[in-house]
């Protein structure tokens, strides 16, 4: 065992730290989960909760086996976890009594159900995610096809309020500092944003074109929307790039690192989860799953659901019954760097000095 008592050593341990960029250990590997749909990691405990059937599944990926699961019934879908990190937001498909969303307790696993009343021909919820403020948006199914009020429920207050309509089954992503919440529209091909404290939901239908799933920049700067003809990259008032291949290889999911400018995308019809440099769109990386990726038919939750972990560490995909998962190095900000580097001089300076005057 290496003795950190003395001050030579401490200097190895902070050298080590700063070179090594606090990396992740380097493993990726495949969660069988029949029936996923949607997964969110608690960063605290190192658990990935997976929804899709009537209970929460838990995967602790330290030990990389199963916790006793936590029944909510229905059918769980669409998950968040708040700002705070104690809460799991957890939508769910079924519409009995009106839509509702389920918050748990990540601290003690009991739950607490939100129910709204339903508007015409309203289904179950979709998906959902937290604001910066901790209030959280509520998307929901329709029971055939048409629009669904687009909810804001703040749990501080207790209180709901409707922020315009959408399509059905829109899917909510939640950038890194959570200043922007992006939608996309499923059964049509609208998209658009919200920021903390709007009144009413920010369309932006610019005739993308079957839209279903949407990723936003750690910063909310930039989006990334698949759809039928291909995936666009767009940053409002400027720039709109195109990745993927009518009706072929084309990304059918898309998730930005909350801490870093990288954006993953599963490509459909290949085995293929693409890393990419988001300011220049430069494939830094290629992660080979198990299988391929299948067309989702344009909806959510079917193969190629990306999330990349709150702190960085991993990033996530649905496959068929399951997820493949990739560890990512973690990579300290500049100011860590400097401060770690401060760290290591003086550590130096300290035994240089004890060993003058050894």
């Amino acid at each position: 065992m290496i003795n950190f008592s003395t001050a030579a050593a401490r200097c190895v341990l902070v050298a080590g730290l700063l070179l090594g960029g606090l990396a992740h250990a380097d493993s990726q590997g495949f969660i069988n989960a029949a029936g996923r749909a949607d997964v969110a990691f608690d960063t605290t405990s190192d658990v990935l909760y997976i929804s899709g059937t009537d209970s929460l599944r838990r995967y602790d990926m330290r030990t990389q086996s199963f916790l006793t699961p936590i029944h909510l019934g229905g059918q769980t879908l669409g998950m968040d976890i708040s700002p705070d990190g104690k809460t799991l937001a957890v939508a769910n498909g079924s519409s009995a009594g009106g839509p509702y969303v389920d918050l748990v307790n990540l601290a003690s696993g009991t739950s607490s159900r939100v129910n709204f009343a339903p508007a015409f021909m309203e289904g179950g919820s979709y998906s959902v995610a937290f604001d910066k403020q901790g209030k959280l948006l509520v998307s929901t199914s329709f029971q055939g096809s048409g629009w669904v009020p687009l909810r804001q429920y703040d749990p501080l207050t207790q209180t709901t309020a409707t922020l315009g309509e959408v399509r059905q089954s829109a899917m909510l992503t939640a950038s890194g500092d959570r200043n922007t919440i992006g939608l996309a529209e499923a059964n049509g091909s609208g998209w658009g944003y919200y920021h903390p404290g709007d009144t009413s939901y920010r369309s932006q239908h610019g005739g993308l074109g079957f839209t279903f799933e949407i990723g936003v920049s750690r910063d909310g700067t930039q989006f990334a929307v698949p759809t039928y003809f291909g995936t666009s990259i767009v940053t409002p008032g400027q720039s709109e790039t195109t990745i993927g291949t009518y009706a072929g290889a084309t990304p059918i999911g898309a998730a930005y690192s909350p801490v870093s400018d990288r954006l993953f995308m599963p490509f459909a019809s290949t085995n293929s989860l693409v890393e990419y440099d988001s300011r220049t769109l430069q494939v830094v990386n290629t992660f080979s799953t198990p299988m391929d990726f299948s067309w989702t038919g344009n909806w959510s939750y079917v193969d190629g659901r990306t999330k990349v972990a709150g702190d960085g560490s991993y990033v996530f995909s649905t496959l068929r019954n399951g997820i493949f998962f990739a560890a990512l190095p973690v990579v300290p900000e500049p100011s860590t760097y400097a401060l770690m580097l401060v760290g290591l001089v003086l550590v130096g300076v300290r035994a240089r000095s004890s060993k003058r005057q050894g």
